[in-house]
């Protein structure tokens, strides 16, 4: 007499981008590393409020190569989290033939069945590493890096998903306090 959602579905690219842009965002915004951007940052900006006071007051040419090496660094960390993770995720997303196919959840209070026509894998709360959940996508992380999907897009509806997300919640969360 458990309560029980079954619904279906294939990860298309769209998903697997959004995936990893909340991953990434959490793995590089989370615990004290907020501070080291913030650190290097104000750095960056010491440095070239330093460099432009010096020409000023002292009148030489610009000739110092900080701003070079800021523009570098900025160039850099563009290329690394705006144009490359694109290219990679598109590489990673068509070499997985696993994450497409069509896969069918069973989420019942006791765990999560989830099955395609090459797995067959039931997930109990205790083999949950993580749970996040956003407005499009809940990813039940099985390890820090490996993560089932489940896009919004499965149902027919914002309510659904709604009800199936605080379902997995409540029922599924780590953190959770009837654990």
């Amino acid at each position: 007499n458990h309560v029980a959602y079954e619904f279906s579905g294939k990860i298309e690219y769209e998903d697997f981008m959004k995936f990893n842009r909340t991953h990434m965002r959490r793995l590089f915004l989370s615990g004290k590393k907020p501070l080291l951007w913030i650190f290097l940052s104000a750095i960056l900006l010491l440095i070239s409020i330093s460099d432009g006071y010096d020409i000023a007051m002292h009148g030489r040419p610009f000739t110092d190569t900080s701003l070079f090496f800021i523009i570098i660094v900025c160039v850099v960390y563009a290329m690394l989290f705006l144009v490359l993770p694109k290219f990679r995720y598109r590489k990673l997303f068509n070499s997985n033939r696993l994450l497409q196919e069509k896969q069918t959840f069973t989420v019942s209070e006791l765990n999560i069945a989830i099955s395609s026509p090459s797995i067959s894998v039931q997930i109990t709360r205790d083999k949950i590493e993580k749970l996040v959940c956003t407005a499009d996508l809940i990813c039940i992380y099985i390890s820090r890096m490996q993560a089932y999907l489940i896009p919004r897009r499965y149902f027919d509806d914002d309510a659904e998903f709604a009800d199936i997300s605080a379902f997995i919640k409540k029922h599924f969360d780590p953190q959770g306090s009837d654990r």
